[in-house]
C-alpha cells in the first residue's frame, strides 16, 4: 500500500503528527511517496491541517482516483476523516473498514473579451464587490432567467460546500454525497429571496455590468470579474474520494462540530 503526504506546514503540530503517522503505518507495511512526484498515483493521501488542507489537496488530486484521508490538526475541522488524537483508526485502511465518500465538485468557467479562465470547486465560488457595497447581477438556469439581483455577492456550492461559507449565509445544509447546485445570496436587498437548489445538469450563468467584482474559489486569492464578463457554473465530472471512518459519519460530525454551540 503506498500513502503520500500533505501537510499544511503552517500548522505548529503538523510536522509532528506526520512523523507520528509515518511511524504507525510503516509498522503496519505502508510504503510512503514523495506528494509531487507520486501522489497521484498512490492509494491514498493524508491531508494534514484543517479543512482548507484538504480543499487544496482535493485539487491536487484532480484527474486521479486517490483517496483522501483528512486528519484534523486545527478546531472545526468538519470535513476531516479524524482527529489528530484518533491517529490509530489509521489502522482501518489495511482491514478495508472504510467507505469512500463521492464528493461532487464544481467547473467554473470565466469568459471575458480576451481571455477564458477555468477553475475546479470542491466548497464553492463567492461573488462580491472588493468595496463591500451593494451590486447588480442576473442568474441564468440553462436558457432560463433565475432572476435579477441586488445583493453584497452571492455564492454557489456543492452540497460538500453548504457546511462552509453558504452556511454562515443562511444555506440549507445537504449530505455531502448529494448532487446538486446550491445558490445563496449573500444580504439580499429584498424579503423573498432565499436559497435556490439546482439540479446537478443545470448551467447557471451569471451576468453583470458593475465594476470592482471579484470572485474566490474555495477562499482562494480573488481574481477581479471583469465588466460585462460571463461566468459559467456546472458540475464537474471530476470527483473528490473522502475517505470515513465509521457509520453516519456526516450526521454525527453535524452533531458534534456545527450544532455542539447551540445545544
Amino acid at each position: 500500500m503506498t500513502i503520500s503526504l500533505f501537510p499544511n506546514l503552517a500548522k505548529d503540530n503538523a510536522i509532528q503528527i506526520a512523523t507520528e503517522i509515518i511511524k504507525l503505518l510503516k509498522i503496519m507495511g505502508a510504503e510512503f511517496v514523495d506528494f509531487e512526484t507520486y501522489s497521484k498515483t498512490a492509494d491514498f493521501v493524508l491531508a494534514i491541517g484543517g479543512d482548507g488542507t484538504i480543499l487544496r489537496c482535493a485539487k491536487r488530486m484532480i484527474g486521479s482516483d486517490v483517496k483522501i484521508i483528512g486528519v484534523n490538526t486545527g478546531f472545526l475541522g468538519f470535513m476531516s476523516t479524524i482527529e489528530k488524537v484518533e491517529l490509530h483508526q489509521l489502522k482501518k485502511i489495511f482491514t478495508g473498514d472504510y467507505t469512500v465518500s463521492k464528493r461532487m465538485m464544481l467547473d467554473i468557467d470565466v469568459e471575458t473579451n480576451y481571455e477564458q479562465l477555468h477553475f475546479t470547486a470542491l466548497n464553492d465560488v463567492l461573488i462580491k464587490r472588493k468595496d463591500f457595497k451593494i451590486w447588480k447581477f442576473s442568474v441564468y438556469s440553462d436558457t432560463q432567467t433565475v432572476g435579477d439581483y441586488r445583493a453584497d455577492g452571492v455564492l454557489f456550492s456543492t452540497p460538500t460546500g453548504s457546511t462552509a461559507h453558504a452556511f454562515s449565509a443562511g444555506g440549507p445544509i445537504l449530505e455531502p454525497e448529494c448532487e446538486c447546485i446550491e445558490m445563496t445570496l449573500m444580504a439580499p436587498f429584498s424579503i423573498l429571496n432565499r436559497p435556490i437548489i439546482f439540479t446537478k445538469d443545470r448551467t447557471i450563468t451569471l451576468n453583470h455590468k458593475d465594476e470592482g467584482i471579484y470572485f474566490s474559489v474555495d477562499g482562494d486569492e480573488p481574481i477581479e470579474l471583469d465588466t460585462d464578463s460571463k461566468m459559467l457554473i456546472t458540475r464537474s465530472e471530476c470527483y473528490a474520494q473522502i475517505v470515513t471512518f465509521g457509520q453516519d459519519c456526516f450526521h454525527n460530525t453535524l452533531n458534534t462540530k456545527l450544532m455542539s454551540s447551540i445545544k
